[in-house]
Order: structure tokens, then C-alpha cells, then sequence
């Protein structure tokens, strides 16, 4: 079995050395993707490092750092890896766990494992108290866009995944920038993988993130409910149709109408000054609250399904 570590560069030159040197020696191949960073980065790597197992690709353009995992994923897949872990390059993924990753995806018990920050309270107490509050709310917009509900800390990007898995996403279509790790959950609940969570402990040190959580979470919040309407279409009306099929269409339809109609009906009693009738104001919210139940109806369907069986077992 072949493995190998991807390593999105971009400012990281003061790190890369020593991360790289900390990775244990059963990995096989080691990709670093420095991705037009301003301080040289993989300049830095190859004139510090020399090994077989290490692959330096430079981008001529800045991609952000879904762009360089793919590039990475890309260059895995063709050399022939079977497990491919991502690892970032600022110190912060201690990849003396990297074992931990792995060994859920050589035995066949899942087909992408990934870090879990918030598996205890003491975990993450390194963690800023901001960057905590921005990984709880994007934490949960994320569980509902991507359908894996039991799966904490979604935005981690210290990962592990079978190729396999990996050679049946999109994965041109992933995003480049910050948002790739949730856009990658989001493609692994169309194929129906299977997800666990790796508990780890938050690391932070002298080095500075150029993600700024609270200015992201309105984009984020954007593109999770892009992908959380992309799912139910997708799961629920193309690839199959059910009960909870039923719930979300007439549970929004209900929503629409009850809210539809009763602005209307308050518009009205605005300009004209006349109080709606006790029947206007149930028609108005009848639907509001039945729309409402069945929505409730649907999220608690929409938890039933969360798959178990890996794929790599079949693929």
C-alpha cells in the first residue's frame, strides 16, 4: 500500500523544514505544493532537504490552498497512491498522530478521516477564543450543507482519504480557497462515503493564519447554503425520492406560502387600516406552522441517514 502526504506551501518557510523532517519514514511519497508563496518556500524545502520520497511542484500563480491540495491529490493519484493524507505546512498538524489517520483508512473503517479539535474541552484550550467561535458556527452551518451531522470540527484540514474514494469526486469542481475542506465533505455525502472523526489537540504557535474566521463566516455561510440546496436536490429528487422527499418539497412550499401571504395581508392592513379577520390571520399561519413541522420532519430524516459502510470495501 502507497502512501502518500500532500503539503499546501504558502508562507511557511521559517516551518517547512522541520515538518518535514518530523514526518515518519513509512510515508512513500511526499508532495509539498508551494503555491506562489512571496517567501520561497519550496525554494527554502529543496535547498535544506534531499530525499527520493520528496516532490516539490511550484505554481506560477497563487490558488489558495484547496487549488494546491488538488494539485497535490492530482499528482498522488498519478503516481499511484493509494492513501493520501494532507498536512499543512505551518507546524500546526503535529504529524506524529499522522498514524492515527491512516490506520482507520488501511482497515477498511471509513473512506476519509479527518481531525477532531473539540473531542474534549482541553483539546483545543490553545485555541483562540475567536478562531473558537468561527470554527463552532462554521462547524455547524457545515453539518447541515454536508449531511454528516455526527461529525464535529468539519472545517479540519488535517485528513487522511482513500484514492479510491477520491478518484470518484469532482474534483476540478472543489473549491480553491478556505472553503475546500467543507466542499469536499459536501461531495463525499453525494457518493455516500463514509466519515470518521480523529480526536487531536488544537496546536498553535508563533505562527500567523492568513484566514480571518469573523470577515469569512458570511462567505462560508453563502456557500454552505448553496451546497445544502445542491444536496437535497441531488439526494432527495434526483438520485432517490422518499418520505423525506415529501417533507422538505411540501414543508417549503407551506413556508413560502404562509410567509408570502401573510406579508401581504399585513401590507394590506397597513394601507388600509383595516384589521385582518381572525380566518386571514389562520390562513397566514397555518401554513407557517404546518411548513414548520414538516421541516422538523424532514432534518430528523435527513439524521437517519448517515452511512456507515465504507465504499472502499466495494470500490
Amino acid at each position: 500500500m502507497k502512501i502518500a502526504v500532500v503539503i499546501p506551501a504558502f508562507r511557511v518557510k521559517r516551518e517547512i523544514v522541520n515538518v518535514f523532517d518530523t514526518i515518519p519514514n513509512f510515508i512513500d511519497k511526499i508532495y509539498v505544493v508551494d503555491d506562489a508563496c512571496p517567501d520561497s518556500s519550496g525554494v527554502e524545502l529543496s535547498e535544506k532537504v534531499s530525499s527520493d520520497k520528496l516532490k516539490i511542484i511550484f505554481h506560477k500563480k497563487n490558488t489558495g490552498v484547496g487549488g494546491a491540495v488538488k494539485t497535490g491529490f492530482f499528482h498522488a493519484l498519478n503516481d499511484g497512491c493509494d492513501i493520501i493524507i494532507k498536512l499543512d505546512g505551518d507546524g500546526q498538524m503535529d504529524p506524529k498522530i499522522l498514524v492515527d489517520f491512516l490506520d482507520p483508512i488501511r482497515e477498511k473503517l471509513c473512506d476519509y478521516a479527518k481531525g477532531n479539535r473539540f473531542n474534549s474541552m482541553s483539546s483545543f484550550k490553545e485555541m483562540p477564543k475567536l478562531r473558537i467561535f468561527g470554527n463552532l458556527v462554521l462547524s455547524f452551518i457545515t453539518k447541515f450543507s454536508s449531511g454528516y451531522y455526527h461529525v464535529n470540527d468539519p472545517t479540519n484540514g488535517y485528513f487522511a482519504i482513500n484514492s479510491n474514494v477520491l478518484k470518484i469526486l469532482e474534483i476540478d469542481r472543489l473549491e480553491n480557497r478556505y472553503f475546500f475542506e467543507s466542499d469536499l465533505l459536501f461531495q463525499l455525502n453525494l457518493v455516500d462515503a463514509c466519515i470518521l472523526d480523529v480526536p487531536m489537540d488544537a496546536k498553535y504557535g508563533s505562527e500567523i493564519s492568513s484566514l480571518k474566521v469573523l470577515p469569512n463566516v458570511p462567505v462560508f455561510l453563502a456557500k454552505n447554503l448553496r451546497n445544502l440546496c445542491k444536496r437535497i436536490i441531488t439526494k432527495y429528487f434526483i438520485q432517490d425520492f422518499n418520505m423525506g422527499s415529501v417533507y422538505i418539497f411540501f414543508g417549503c412550499a407551506l413556508s413560502i406560502f404562509g410567509s408570502i401571504f401573510g406579508l401581504w395581508s399585513w401590507t394590506e392592513t397597513i394601507i388600509q387600516g383595516t384589521p385582518r379577520t381572525s380566518g386571514t390571520v389562520a390562513l397566514a399561519m397555518l401554513p407557517l406552522i404546518v411548513g414548520f413541522q414538516l421541516n422538523l420532519s424532514f432534518i430528523n430524516f435527513d439524521l437517519g441517514r448517515q452511512y456507515k459502510e465504507p465504499l472502499c470495501r466495494t470500490l
